[in-house]
C-alpha cells in the first residue's frame, strides 16, 4: 500500500526535476545562440526552453478533463477530443527539435560549412557587430586563420592583419566557435529528450490507480469475466449497480478456449457454435440469442503463449521483377514480353533493363562502419544503391579530398546525389568501383564491378535524356559538370585514359565554351591568384579549380593510354605572378597548378627547339626566367603564409610538406631545362635528399593516422600529391641510395594521385635503375650517354606486362632514338 501511494509522488518529483533541467539547458542554449550569433535557428532553443512547462500544463488539463463527472457533461466537451491531438503534436514537435539539433551537430564537416556560411554572410554585408562579438568572446581573429575575413575589415587604410595588430589575438575563431555550436546543439537535444522523459513521468504521476479496497476485492474475481448485454450500455450507471442480475459471470476458460473465443470476437459477433467452457450454475446460455440481442465481451485477452493472429505468410522476395514495380513497391507479375501486366494496366513504361544485384554477404561488408546520416530517398533507389552511396560517403569521398578539403566532393557531390538521379547513380557506381579496388572476399569484387557498370550506364542514360530534353533548368549545367568529374574518376579506376580525356574535354567545353589550348588558357585565367577567399567561390569557381587540376594531370596522357614524360602539346598558358599573396593551403595549391602545367609543357618545347642549333633560343631564355621568377614568388608567398601560424594539424602539415616537395622539384627542373645533358642533375643531390626526407615524413604521418583509425591507407586521391614529384626525383637522381628509398616509398603506399598511378611510376623507376645500373662503373657513376633522357610507359596485353619506351641521352643529336624494354609487372604489394 505504501508503494502504491508513493509512486505518484516519486513520479511528480522526477517530472519536476526533468522539467527544471530541460528549461535551464534550453535557456543556456538560447542565450549562447543569440549572443554568439550561432547558425542554429533561434526558434529551436526557444521551443526547447518553453516546451517543458507547456507540456506539463497540457497534460494536467487533459487529465482534469478526462475525469468522469456525475452529470457526464464532460464526455461531449470538444476540449476532451482536442487534448489528445495536442498531446501527440507536442511529441512530434519535441522529436523534430531533437532531430534539428542533431543535424546542426553532426557531421563536423557540415557544421563547419554552416558556420562558414554564417560568417561569410556577415562579412559580405560588412556587418561588424557579429564578427566583433565573436572575436572578443574567444579572443581570436578571422575564421579559418587570423587573416581570414577578420574584423577590422580590410580596406585602403588597413590590411587583413588589422585584428592581429590592434588586439594581439593569435588564434582563429573556427575551433572555439564550432565548439560553442556543438555545445548549444547538445543542450537543445538534451532538453528535448528530457521533455519526453518528463512527459512519461507525468503520465505515471497523473494516472488513476485503484484503491486498496478495489485491489483486495478484485483478487477474488480474477477467474471470472463479465459479460453484459449490449442494450445495458445505455443504462444509467447507478441502475446497473443496483440490478446486477442483468449481467452474469462466466468462469475463465483455459488457453484453448480463450483462443477460440477471441477468434470469434475478432472476425464477427458471437455465434451459437461457441463452446461452453464448463457446466456451471452461473453460466449464461447464449445459444438462443437473437441477432438483435447481440452480446459484447469485455476484458477478454488471449492467454500467454497463445497463437498470434494476422501474421503474413512468408514468401521469398522476387528479385527478377521490373524496375517500375520495384519503385512502386508492388510485386511484379513478371509476364513474358516487353511489359508486365501491372505496368500495362496503369499506362506506365515497364523498365526491364538488366539488374545486377549484390549478394547478401557483400552487403554485410563494413556494415558497422558505414555512415547513415545522409538520407537516400531518391524515388526507386534500391538497397544496393543506398549501400554503395554509403560506401562512397564513408570511404571514397574522404580519400578523394587529397591534401586539403574539397568543396566539390564534400558538399556539392553529396548534395547533388540526393537531388539528381544521374548524379545518384554515378556516385553509387563510384562507390562500387572503389570497393573493387579493396581486398575482399573472392568473387565479390566481380559482383561490385558488374553492379558499378550497370549504375554507370544508368547515370549516362539519365543524363543524356535530360540533355536531349532541352529544358531551361539551370540545375542541368551543374548536374552535367558533376557527372563529368565523376565519370573521369570512374574511367580512371578502369585505366581507360581515352574515355577520361573525352569526359574532360566535354566538361571543359560545358564550363568554358572553348576547346583545345584556348580552353586551357581560359581555365587558368579564371583561377583567382590571391584575389579571393576560398569561401567566396561560387559553383563555377569550384568546377574551374577541379578542371584545372584535371587539365594539369592530363598533360602527360594521350588517348592511346600511353603516359609520356614530356607532353605532346607544348602550347604554354600565359601565367604571370608579379605579386602573389597566399591566404590558405587550398589557395597555395590552386595557384601552383598553372605553374606545373607551364613547366611540363615548356620542357617539351625546350627539348625540341634546343636540338635545332640554327633556331633563335632567346625566347626560351626569357620564358625560363619568367617561370623561375613565378616559382620563386610562389615559394616566398607560401613560406610567408606558413610562418604566420604557430600550429598545424597533421593533415595540414602533410599538405605543407607536399607543396614544399613540389617547390624543390619544380625549381630544379626549371633551372636545368636549357641544358641537354643529364649529368647536370648530379649537382642537386642535396635537393633530391631533402625531397625524399619530406616524402618519408608525409608517409609516416599518414600511416600513423590511419593505423589509429584502423583503416588502410587511401588508394585513390583526386589531386596530384607527393608521388608525382617523387617520381621525378627517382628518374633524375642517379644516387643508388636515394633511388632505393624512392622505390621503398612507392612500395609502402601504392595508390593513385589523380590520373597518375604510383605503381606505374614504381616500375618505370625500377627499370630505369636497372638499365643505368648495367652501364655504371665500379664507383656507381653512369656515363652521360648511358642515362635515360625521356620515356613513355604503356601497359599491354592483360595488364600484367608493360613496355617502357625510352631514349638515352645524347646532347649533340638532333633527334633521339626511342628504344623498347618489355617487362613483367610482378611487384607483390
Amino acid at each position: 500500500m505504501a508503494i502504491v501511494y508513493g509512486l505518484p509522488t516519486v513520479a511528480s518529483t522526477v517530472a519536476a526535476a526533468l522539467a527544471i533541467i530541460a528549461i535551464i539547458l534550453g535557456a543556456l542554449s538560447w542565450s549562447r545562440t543569440a549572443s554568439l550569433y550561432l547558425p542554429l535557428p533561434d526558434w529551436v532553443p526557444a521551443i526547447a526552453t518553453l516546451f517543458p512547462p507547456l507540456t506539463a500544463l497540457a497534460l494536467y488539463l487533459a487529465n482534469q478533463l478526462a475525469q468522469p463527472a456525475a452529470d457526464n457533461r464532460q464526455s461531449s466537451s470538444p476540449w476532451r477530443r482536442l487534448f489528445p491531438v495536442i498531446n501527440h503534436l507536442q511529441s512530434i514537435i519535441t522529436t523534430v527539435i531533437a532531430t534539428v539539433a542533431l543535424a546542426y551537430l553532426y557531421p563536423e564537416s557540415i557544421t563547419t560549412c554552416r558556420l562558414e556560411q554564417e560568417w561569410q554572410s556577415y562579412f559580405r554585408a560588412k556587418d561588424a557587430q557579429p564578427i566583433r562579438a565573436i572575436q572578443d568572446e574567444f579572443r581570436c581573429c578571422g575564421f579559418r586563420s587570423i587573416h581570414d575575413r577578420a574584423w577590422p575589415f580590410k580596406d585602403k587604410t588597413t590590411g587583413d592583419d588589422a585584428c592581429e595588430v590592434q588586439f594581439n589575438y593569435g588564434t582563429s575563431c573556427l575551433v572555439p566557435w564550432r565548439q560553442q555550436q556543438q555545445s548549444a546543439s547538445w543542450m537543445v537535444f538534451a532538453a528535448a529528450i528530457l521533455t519526453l522523459l518528463m512527459k512519461v513521468a507525468l503520465y505515471q504521476a497523473l494516472r488513476q490507480r485503484p484503491s486498496w479496497m478495489t485491489m483486495q476485492f478484485g483478487r477474488q474475481a480474477r477467474s471470472q469475466q463479465r459479460i453484459t448485454h449490449a442494450a445495458l450500455e445505455d443504462e444509467d450507471a447507478n441502475d446497473d449497480a443496483e440490478e446486477g442480475q442483468r449481467g452474469a459471470f462466466l468462469p475463465r476458460a483455459g488457453p484453448r478456449f480463450d483462443n477460440e473465443w477471441n477468434d470469434r470476437r475478432m472476425y464477427g459477433p458471437l455465434s451459437t457454435k461457441v463452446p461452453r467452457p464448463l457446466a456451471s450454475s452461473h453460466a449464461v446460455d447464449i445459444s438462443h440469442a437473437s441477432p438483435r440481442d447481440s452480446w459484447t465481451c469485455y476484458n477478454v485477452f488471449p492467454a500467454m503463449g497463445s497463437k498470434t493472429l494476422g501474421l503474413k505468410k512468408y514468401s521469398p522476395r522476387s528479385r527478377t521483377g521490373c524496375r517500375t514495380c520495384r519503385a512502386r513497391r508492388i510485386k511484379c507479375d513478371e509476364t513474358p514480353g516487353p511489359s508486365c501486366k501491372n505496368c500495362t494496366s496503369t499506362g506506365r513504361t515497364c523498365d526491364r533493363s538488366p539488374q545486377f544485384q549484390l549478394p547478401i554477404k557483400s552487403r554485410l561488408r563494413h556494415a558497422s562502419h558505414l555512415h547513415n546520416y545522409i538520407s537516400t530517398n531518391l524515388p526507386g533507389m534500391t538497397a544496393d544503391e543506398r549501400r554503395c552511396l554509403a560506401l562512397f560517403q564513408t570511404y571514397t569521398m574522404p580519400m578523394l579530398t587529397g591534401l586539403c578539403d574539397s568543396e566539390l566532393w564534400q558538399r556539392l557531390v553529396l548534395q547533388m546525389s540526393q537531388m539528381e538521379p544521374a548524379v545518384g547513380h554515378a556516385v553509387a557506381a563510384l562507390g562500387a568501383f572503389h570497393e573493387t579496388t579493396t581486398v575482399g572476399v573472392a568473387g565479390m569484387n566481380n559482383d561490385y564491378r558488374l553492379f558499378a557498370l550497370e549504375q554507370y550506364g544508368r547515370a549516362i542514360g539519365v543524363l543524356r535524356r535530360r540533355l536531349a530534353s532541352g529544358s531551361g533548368d539551370p540545375q542541368l549545367r551543374i548536374t552535367a559538370l558533376v557527372c563529368c568529374v565523376i565519370f573521369v574518376v570512374l574511367e580512371l579506376l578502369q585505366d581507360n585514359y581515352g574515355n577520361i580525356l573525352v569526359h574532360l574535354r566535354n566538361g571543359i567545353y560545358i564550363l568554358m565554351n572553348e576547346t583545345g589550348p584556348k580552353a586551357r588558357e581560359a581555365i587558368f585565367k579564371s583561377l583567382p591568384a590571391g584575389a579571393k577567399n576560398d569561401s567566396e567561390r561560387e559553383e563555377d569557381a569550384v568546377f574551374t579549380h577541379m578542371f584545372a587540376q584535371l587539365t594539369v594531370q592530363a598533360a602527360h596522357f594521350s588517348e592511346d593510354s600511353v603516359m609520356r614524360l614530356q607532353p605532346l602539346d607544348a602550347h604554354l598558358s600565359t601565367v604571370h605572378y608579379d605579386s602573389i599573396e597566399i591566404r590558405s593551403l587550398i589557395e597555395a595549391k590552386d595557384t601552383l597548378d598553372p605553374l606545373i602545367d607551364s613547366m611540363v609543357r615548356f620542357w617539351t618545347r625546350c627539348e625540341i627547339e634546343l636540338r635545332d642549333r640554327s633556331a633563335d633560343h632567346y625566347p626560351l631564355y626569357v620564358e625560363q626566367q619568367r617561370q623561375y621568377s613565378n616559382i620563386k614568388r610562389h615559394i616566398n608567398a607560401f613560406e610567408t603564409y606558413v610562418s604566420q601560424a604557430q600550429h598545424y594539424s597533421p593533415k595540414e602539415t602533410r599538405a605543407i610538406d607536399t607543396i614544399r616537395v613540389s617547390h624543390i622539384v619544380m625549381s630544379t627542373y626549371i633551372a636545368t631545362f636549357m641544358d641537354l645533358t643529364e649529368t647536370i642533375y648530379d649537382r642537386f643531390l642535396a635537393r633530391w635528399t631533402r625531397a625524399v626526407i619530406l616524402t618519408e615524413q608525409i608517409v609516416a604521418s599518414l600511416q600513423t593516422e590511419y593505423a589509429h583509425k584502423q583503416r588502410p591507407l587511401p588508394n585513390v586521391i583526386s589531386d596530384i600529391g607527393v608521388f608525382v614529384p617523387l617520381f621525378s626525383v627517382g628518374i633524375k637522381c642517379r644516387d643508388v641510395g636515394i633511388r632505393e628509398r624512392v622505390l621503398r616509398l612507392f612500395r609502402t603506399w601504392p595508390h593513385r594521385e589523380g590520373l597518375h598511378d604510383s605503381m606505374s611510376y614504381l616500375y618505370m623507376v625500377r627499370e630505369i635503375a636497372k638499365l643505368e645500373g648495367e652501364a655504371a662503373d665500379a664507383n656507381g657513376y653512369v656515363p652521360e650517354k648511358a642515362r635515360v633522357r625521356t620515356m613513355m610507359f604503356e601497359k599491354v596485353g592483360d595488364g600484367k606486362n608493360a613496355v617502357l619506351h625510352y631514349a638515352l641521352s645524347d646532347p649533340e643529336a638532333k633527334e633521339l632514338v626511342m628504344r623498347r624494354r618489355v617487362f613483367v609487372m610482378d611487384e607483390l604489394i
